[in-house]
């Protein structure tokens, strides 16, 4: 795309009113008759017969029909080169490719009050515009256009963005601790100078509609046809038009104050024969993060972006049609906020996120095409989240303008990090999305998750590409991976880990300490009690119980050992009679948080249950003694389940008795063997036992981290773990 005219041609400067304007416009009436009057709305895809060295690229049939679907062509390709526009696809008639479109547009359509579309990227807020634009009248601005990018709409309000930093008298920043006038004048000066630079806008995209108007009327050109013509203009303008007729007209303007543009735009609104019914701003999240610190609400009590003054912009003019904001982080705060600077407020804006969803995953490769679909996977995987598959290939890396889709610091100093650790471990081990309902609409504004179609406002954490970059993330920070929450735990007692993740982050160093030869249990566990249990001095190893033939068997767990989360008591019951991983990680009200077998030297095998948060109630505390549960009460929901109960005791008592005390010299009559009555071992984190002088049964022990950390350790969430998940999810 070019730039506006007024950079190619300075000596516009010397006709900068209203008049010149008109009479630059009148010299584009020729090629706005042209388009109105040819037979193709917009380029196609030209697909070749045969390529340069005489290879053949397709076959008569498949050239027929890809002709035949007459795809729009992305406008930066060429000829040899044709990428289509899957974008304006279709455009109009959606409901053949998504059946329950048709009422999702209509319900959109039908709303009153202006709407905040927002979602995740990718999902279809622009397409949703482009429809409802097709369907009515109206004009479409975007935030940010880009050749590659977002080949979509006019260059104006995307040149003024750039070129703010030229205005002169314009403040970057406002200290508004400052409560006098000074303060608030500032504002009002950054205000009066942004809204004269954006109602230029609007004015030269109203004057161009009235031209167009005129044009349909004289040439009877069919109502339905030219407001599709009308929205290709205003997407491709380049295109359709060999140049931006929108951005040529803002030089002429320059020189017009705040109230002659908005009285012109006004009045050419009243005059123009085809009446408007929605105005559309896309991209606004751009808006959102620009000048954030410039301007300030209402009532001056708090900053706000430069999305506040272009809205009051657009509903300075558009009094009498809807505005549709779309993107992927739009405060509804600042949207109603700019409603309050009129008078006569409109209606408070809806939010609109019903933007439909593949059926599977098979519709959707089938709809984004297969052909090099692994290779392309792979060189989103590493753009988005710098994790490169091994023996993978790129896949015209150079043409995938996509960064990091959000940045590690980003995300170490959001309040979001918590959540996003919880929905990383739980998509890992329990193979399901995550649904948060707080701040749902940070999560969609960072790009990690899509607003679900619910009464409840939620963001739903589910797709791959997400989780690997989730994964990248934690295993980079120092924040929030496992040493990060130790840390903090041990720096604000208040701070409760059960709902951390902290169980699944334990997983590798339990398995890197009783992996190493000769580890002892009290190399990490402090016995409390007078008398503690004899074989504490034993070596232990992490094992996996399998009960598949008669004989009880166990064997030694993997280097990589893997987690299981139980969600219920059924998901406990069946760990234990027939563990698939060695791990068993708990949901918070099922009690301990962390099951595991060891087999001690000697002794036997023991059900470790890790308590990892005995202080779940986060009021202050003078005491850090905790009385340790009862076995018979490890999992307190079963307290109303009675035969759920039955069946954990009746499952403790089958293990293998577990001696008390050391084995005697043999004498002739062989006392009977002491044993505790169960054979568990109560473990807890950051707690002492109380009270200190009771010998316990079965035997409780204090969680020495540092000492189970002086181990190396796998990372707490490998890829490897997201693999086996998607690969369990796709099945």
């Amino acid at each position: 795309m070019t730039p506006t005219d007024a950079r190619v041609d300075p000596a516009a400067h010397n006709r900068s009113d209203f008049q010149s304007a008109k009479t630059h416009l009148k010299s584009w009436t020729k090629a706005i008759t042209s388009y109105l009057r040819s037979d193709e709305e917009h380029p196609l895809i030209q697909p070749v017969g045969r390529y340069v060295d005489r290879k053949e690229s397709w076959d008569a049939d498949d050239l027929a029909r890809i002709n035949s679907l007459r795809i729009p062509k992305v406008p930066w390709t060429s000829t040899r080169n044709n990428i289509p526009d899957m974008l304006l696809y279709k455009l109009g008639s959606l409901e053949t490719l998504d059946a329950g479109f048709a009422p999702r547009i209509q319900k959109f359509l039908d709303l009153d009050a202006d709407c905040a579309v927002v979602n995740a990227s990718g999902t279809g807020k622009s397409r949703l515009l482009f429809e409802a634009l097709g369907r009515r009248w109206g004009l479409y601005f975007t935030c940010y256009a880009h050749d590659t990018v977002s080949p979509y709409g006019s260059l104006d309000l995307t040149h003024t963005f750039a070129d703010l930093w030229r205005e002169q008298g314009l403040r970057s920043e406002i200290d508004l601790r400052c409560r006098g006038p000074s303060a608030r004048q500032a504002v009002e000066t950054n205000r009066s100078i942004i809204r004269t630079t954006f109602l230029r806008v609007l004015l030269a995209r109203v004057m161009v509609f009235g031209v167009f108007s005129e044009l349909v009327a004289s040439l009877g050109i069919a109502l339905d046809v030219a407001r599709r013509r009308w929205l290709m203009i205003q997407l491709r303008p380049d295109e359709i038009l060999k140049r931006d007729v929108f951005s040529s007209l803002l030089i002429y303007l320059a020189d017009m104050g705040e109230d002659e543009l908005l009285s012109r735009t006004k009045a050419l609104l009243h005059e123009t024969p085809i009446k408007l019914e929605l105005i559309a701003l896309d991209e606004a999240q751009v808006a959102a993060h620009t000048l954030t610190r410039a301007f300030a609400t209402t009532d001056m009590t708090a900053h706000a972006p430069i999305l506040r003054e272009l809205v009051v912009s657009f509903l300075s003019c558009f009094r009498e049609q809807r505005l549709l904001v779309a993107g992927t982080d739009v405060p509804l705060s600042i949207l109603d906020d700019a409603q309050r600077h009129f008078d006569s407020p409109r209606a408070a804006f809806s939010l609109f996120h019903e933007l439909g969803q593949f059926d599977s995953l098979a519709q959707l490769v089938l709809q984004t095409g297969s052909g090099h679909a692994v290779d392309v996977v792979s060189t989103l995987l590493l753009r988005l989240t710098s994790f490169w598959r091994s023996r993978g290939l790129l896949y015209h890396q150079n043409l995938m303008g996509y960064n990091l889709m959000v940045e590690d610091n980003t995300l170490d100093k959001s309040p979001l990090a918590l959540p996003l650790r919880r929905a990383l471990f739980q998509f890992a081990f329990s193979k399901q999305p995550s649904y948060l309902q707080d701040q749902p609409a940070a999560v969609v504004a960072l790009g990690l998750g899509m607003f679900r179609d619910t009464e409840e406002l939620q963001a739903e954490v589910s797709e791959p590409l997400v989780f690997y970059k989730l994964a990248a993330w934690l295993q980079a920070s120092t924040t929030w991976n496992f040493a990060g929450l130790l840390a903090r735990r041990r720096a604000d007692p208040k701070f409760s880990v059960r709902r951390a993740a902290f169980a699944e982050g334990l997983c590798p160093h339990f398995s890197a300490a009783f992996a190493a030869p000769g580890y002892a249990l009290d190399s990490c566990f402090n016995f409390e009690g007078p008398q503690p249990p004899f074989w504490r001095t034993r070596r232990a190893k992490l094992v996996v119980r399998s009960s598949k033939s008669s004989r009880v068997k166990i064997r030694d767990a993997p280097s990589d050992a893997g987690i299981v989360r139980a969600t219920g008591a059924q998901d406990v019951f069946s760990w234990l009679s027939e563990p698939a991983q060695p791990f068993l990680v708990t949901e918070e009200d099922l009690g301990a948080g962390l099951l595991f077998f060891l087999n001690i030297e000697g002794v036997g095998v023991v059900l470790v249950c890790v308590e990892c948060d005995p202080f779940p109630n986060p009021r202050p505390r003078r005491r850090t003694e905790v009385v340790p549960h009862d076995p018979n009460w490890f999992f307190p929901h079963l307290k109303q389940a009675p035969a759920d109960r039955k069946t954990l005791l009746s499952m403790l008592k089958d293990l293998p008795g577990i001696p008390m005390d050391p084995p005697r010299r043999a004498v002739k009559k062989q006392a009977p063997i002491n044993t505790y009555r169960y054979s568990t071992l109560h473990i807890l984190c950051f707690a002492r036992a109380w009270p200190s002088q009771t010998r316990y049964d079965p035997p409780v022990a204090c969680l020495d981290f540092d000492a189970l950390m002086s181990h190396k350790a796998s990372p707490e969430m490998a890829f490897e773990y997201l693999d086996d998940a998607m690969t369990a999810t796709s099945s």
